[in-house]
């Protein structure tokens, strides 16, 4: 109950480990940075993995470009699909 415990916590002089009482907020707060810095993280590991496929997809029409195994219309519509 609260009456015995004080507002902010569980020690005879009011501070406490309570959820939203001075270090409650503080924890709150570090783990919402936390969490935000591992969705950042990841967004740019997954932007930077599919720029990498596509880079690759470019550089193999371009060799099958210059090996003459598509022509220049081809080449050009293709290249234009992939980016």
């Amino acid at each position: 109950m609260m009456f015995g415990r004080g507002f902010y916590g569980g020690n005879a002089m009011g501070y406490g480990f309570d959820h939203f009482g001075t270090y409650g907020l503080w924890h709150f707060g570090m783990m919402a940075v936390f969490l935000v810095g591992i969705i950042v993280l990841v967004l740019w590991l997954m932007k930077r993995n599919k720029k990498s496929v596509g880079d690759q997809a470019l550089a193999i029409l371009r060799e099958r470009y210059a090996k003459g195994e598509i022509n220049e219309e081809e080449y050009n519509s293709k290249r234009i699909v992939l980016k």
